[in-house]
């Protein structure tokens, strides 16, 4: 459920700083978001001049704004980015967005709207792609208000580590065994 918009400058230029860009030198191959680093990050030799085995190539990026995807799902790293910092060891965060694209998420703290700027390059689940019948509700033009509603009442703050790991680890597992990525 993305907000359409125009190609004015700034969308072409969001969409250059979010091209992941791809190529190999000295036997690695490295990945960058936005721009080329000027020096290689294994071997440390400066790109401008040297051979490169692969040139460098864009591929779009997977990684989202969390406020431009309203009444949606949204997965990163719980520290850092997943470019920079994430492993299969690594743990993810999960929250919701409202109708406006605020996230909402709960850590130890309890629940949390006011770091919906750090939510820039997240993964975002794409409900509608989830199955007929999902597809049928988020269409519904009262989506955004049943979603607001349901997602927006007042929690428990205390903090159940283990049961919300428990629900978080089904919640992750069973969303990505599907292709729901928008």
């Amino acid at each position: 459920m993305r907000e359409t918009r125009g190609d004015s400058d700034e969308d072409v230029e969001l969409e250059r700083r979010s091209s992941i860009l791809c190529f190999e030198h000295c036997g690695a191959r490295v990945f960058s978001l936005g721009r080329l680093p000027s020096n290689c990050p294994s071997c440390q030799v400066n790109l401008l001049h040297c051979d490169l085995k692969i040139p460098p190539f864009a591929v779009p990026s997977p990684f989202k704004r969390a406020v431009d995807y309203p009444c949606s799902i949204v997965v990163k790293p719980t520290k850092g980015n997943f470019l920079d910092d994430y492993t299969n060891k690594s743990n993810l965060h999960i929250a919701v967005t409202d109708s406006r694209g605020q996230v909402y998420e709960f850590d130890r703290a309890g629940l949390r709207m006011d770091r919906t700027f750090d939510w820039e390059n997240c993964l975002v689940l794409d409900l509608a792609g989830a199955d007929p019948q999902v597809e049928d509700i988020v269409q519904d033009p009262d989506w955004g208000e049943y979603w607001d509603l349901a997602s927006t009442r007042p929690r428990p703050s205390i903090y159940l580590r283990e049961r919300c790991t428990v629900k978080t680890t089904t919640i992750v597992s069973t969303l990505f065994s599907h292709s729901w990525l928008a």
